[in-house]
């Protein structure tokens, strides 16, 4: 019995020993690759590394993996392997590589002056902004800061073909190449934001506390966003990563127009999971270049918001879920009525209310493929409420008018899915993908009191490499809308590298313009109004022609210059407007009208040295509303304009100075009146000119800001009519800005040097 226990103990010692020599063999045999900065020779963890087996096109043939906190990855195959190296800030790496020994891969660090990275939901993967093959703008966190931008409006005033039209009552609209802001998408984290007034959001409702960024693509995205991306789209992105586990951030700002602002954001960050909380208030008092009293051509307004996101990584899963809130209450106050017995007015309140809730999935696959799944929810509501208020007591009572009290709302619930390939080292990627939108009018001027219109899409794009240097894409989308007919929308980008630092671009687009529920289902009937909405609309439809080239040239680590080039034609069909119908009962309803084109072109030149960043660029922008029909006028209408910027960084003093300026020339164009004449409006040129100081102490927990905006005190500017746009709405006020304004802030940013990641 002892004999056999023995012999038996025996074989299995053996066997054990066997396997573990073999395992140990196994191990002594691996081959790995290891990452690290080329700068600071440590090691890059998280990198994104594919390997592709030369010879073989099988799926099998490729594996990603990320690298571990030395920077390692295994390498999976034997052989030749070809490897292509991705990771956030860096250039993207590709070599041969062979299995036989280990390799060190050194990562160059991007220039973010020339290399802003673009997370836009149409990308196939996070590319860079040379490497995207759609030409897309970028503002990053420095720009937001340095020209003391609070919401998207003054962001986006120093850019070339964009143009805000700032309204004292409504709000600020868009306007990029022309093309007003109903024909412009706007998103936030790739969700669509719905609520729109005469057809234009409102960009002053959008805070910049808690963005990181703001992508800018110009001319059709129908084929990725669908409907209203007729003109392009504005995608908003907010912060994601922090530097330290436990950070909070104060702001606090005045402005001597009247501007009260105050926000905080708290920051956790814990194991896999990230937790951030932001919110304020911002007040404005009022503001009128000369005294009116009661009533002000700047009207009060007091925004209230908050902001959650929590977001939980584990590989190649992400998970985000992400709430925002606005309550936005602008104040009208009319001119005191005054007589021997009392004195009293008659008050208005606009109380706008925004909630937009998303959750988001991101898987990346081994095979380095992804699936992005977007579930949303947009809520937008704005209520008028009028008041009668006895000025001698400050009580208020609500009229009994129907007029004196309205109400209307927009809910968009969305759906949207992406599966791409990314395949770094084939030539061959795609994606497809599907969106629903199911979107829910309410108001007391819409028939019947509610109405709903579904959308339903499919879209496909595929991305061809023939050479290395050339990427062709083109894309398609078809789509059920249960209100009009959908139209079907392709486009084509191609990319081309002449060289490594010379790059062009073109691409062929279409776009279209949903129909409104409100240009679809007003019924809006009373003693001063006789407008209907027009079932039988058709959607507005665009070509677009874009071409751009661009020159990069990185003299050294501290010198980098960038040139571009761009140019546009739009031309677009079934323009939807409000007409005249029956004199007899003086009706008036929307129809498709006539086509409008536009063109222009922009030059933008982008030097650093060192500390010292310069920008400066032209550009024009060229409009025919298809008015010109009736008045045999000429056909385009031009408008120059001209911008720079620069910054410098002191860092003896932790100093940063800021100017930006831009100059807009004279605006030209045909307008229809009130009486329904086309006239020629114009309206003369002027420039804007703001200068920023700051200076951050205690290792920069607490920075200081100073600065002049709007210095030559522009107010209102001479002209017959609103700048022109390709509805050629008419107007007579020509309100511009404020007039000059002071600026001081202070930032607390409050975090623990233990607690850093």
């Amino acid at each position: 019995m002892n004999i056999k226990f023995l012999a038996t103990f025996i074989v299995i010692a053996t066997f054990c020993a066997i396997l573990k020599s073999d395992h140990t063999f196994a191990q002594s045999n691996d081959r790995f690759v290891k990452i690290i900065d080329s700068e600071t020779k440590k090691p890059i963890a998280n990198a994104i590394t594919t390997f592709h087996m030369i010879g073989k096109r099988s799926k099998k043939s490729y594996q990603s993996e990320y690298s571990n906190n030395k920077g390692e990855v295994l390498i999976p195959f034997e052989g030749l392997i070809q490897i292509y190296v991705q990771q956030f800030e860096y250039k993207s790496y590709i070599d041969t590589i062979t299995s036989y020994q280990n390799t060190v891969i050194e990562l160059t660090k991007l220039s973010f002056e020339l290399d802003e990275v673009v997370v836009s939901t149409s990308q196939y993967e996070d590319n860079t902004q040379r490497e995207s093959i759609q030409e897309i703008r970028v503002i990053g966190r420095d720009q937001i800061e340095s020209q003391q931008a609070v919401n998207l409006s003054e962001v986006l005033n120093n850019q070339l073909n964009i143009n805000i039209d700032q309204d004292p009552v409504l709000g600020s609209r868009l306007n990029v190449q022309g093309i007003d802001g109903q024909n412009i998408k706007i998103l936030v984290d790739g969700v669509p934001v719905v609520g729109r007034q005469n057809g234009n959001i409102d960009l002053s409702q959008f805070t910049l506390n808690n963005v990181e960024r703001i992508e800018i693509i110009e001319g059709p995205m129908a084929v990725d966003y669908g409907a209203d991306a007729l003109g392009g789209v504005v995608n908003i992105i907010t912060k994601s990563d922090f530097p330290y586990r436990i950070q909070s951030e104060v702001n606090t700002r005045y402005e001597s127009v009247g501007h009260y602002n105050v926000d905080a954001t708290i920051n956790y960050q814990h194991g896999k999971s990230k937790l951030s909380f932001s919110g304020g208030r911002y007040f404005f008092d009022g503001y009128s270049s000369v005294d009116t009293s009661r009533s002000q051509v700047w009207k009060p307004r007091e925004q209230l918001f908050a902001n959650v996101k929590y977001t939980y990584v584990n590989e190649g899963t992400e998970l985000v879920f992400k709430s925002d809130h606005l309550r936005q209450t602008t104040y009208f106050r009319s001119d005191p009525v005054i007589t021997p017995y009392e004195a009293y007015s008659f008050d208005d309140e606009f109380i706008v209310s925004r909630i937009n809730n998303a959750l988001f999935l991101n898987q990346r696959f081994e095979n380095n493929s992804s699936l992005n799944i977007i579930a949303g929810h947009s809520y937008y509501q704005r209520d008028k409420d009028g008041y009668r208020k006895d000025l001698t007591t400050l009580t208020t009572n609500a009229l009994n008018s129907e007029s004196a009290h309205t109400s209307n709302s927009v809910r968009d619930l969305l759906l949207r899915g992406t599966f791409s390939t990314n395949f770094p080292l084939s030539r061959f990627n795609q994606q497809i993908g599907f969106d629903a939108h199911h979107e829910q009018g309410e108001g007391d001027r819409i028939n019947d009191g509610k109405q709903i219109i579904g959308d339903y899409a499919i879209f496909t794009s595929f991305e061809y490499n023939p050479i290395n240097a050339l990427t062709i894409r083109p894309g398609v989308r078809a789509a059920y809308n249960t209100k009009y007919g959908s139209p079907f929308m392709p486009s084509l980008n191609i990319k081309y590298d002449l060289q490594e630092n010379i790059t062009f671009r073109t691409s062929i687009a279409r776009g279209f313009r949903a129909p409104s529920i409100k240009e679809l289902e007003l019924n809006f009937v009373d003693v001063n109004h006789n407008i209907i909405g027009n079932p039988s609309l058709d959607a507005e439809l665009s070509n677009n022609l874009s071409l751009s080239a661009h020159y990069y040239k990185s003299i050294n680590k501290d010198k980098d210059i960038h040139i571009e080039a761009k140019s546009f034609y739009n031309k677009i069909d079934n323009l939807i407007s409000l007409a005249l119908v029956d004199a007899n009962t003086q009706l008036y309803s929307y129809v498709n009208l006539n086509q409008a084109e536009t063109m222009g072109y922009s030059v933008n030149v982008y030097y650093r040295h060192k500390r010292l960043k310069i920008s400066t660029g032209a550009g024009t922008t060229g409009v025919d509303n298809g008015l010109n029909v009736e008045t045999r006028k000429q056909s385009f209408y031009y408008s120059p304009e001209y911008r720079g910027s620069l910054t410098y960084t002191i860092d003896k003093w932790k100093t940063d100075i800021a100017a930006y300026a831009k100059h807009y020339g004279v605006q030209k164009g045909l307008i229809r009146n009130e009486n329904g004449v086309v006239t020629e409006s114009s309206i003369e040129s002027y420039s804007m000119f703001d200068l920023i100081a700051s200076k951050s102490i205690m290792k920069n927990k607490i920075t200081f800001v100073a600065g002049i905006k709007n210095i030559f005190d522009v107010t209102d500017i001479n002209g017959n009519a609103i700048s022109g746009n390709i509805h050629g709405a008419s107007g007579s006020s020509n309100v511009v800005a404020m007039g000059r304004n002071y600026v001081f802030a202070m930032r607390f940013n409050l975090y623990s040097d233990a607690a850093k990641k």
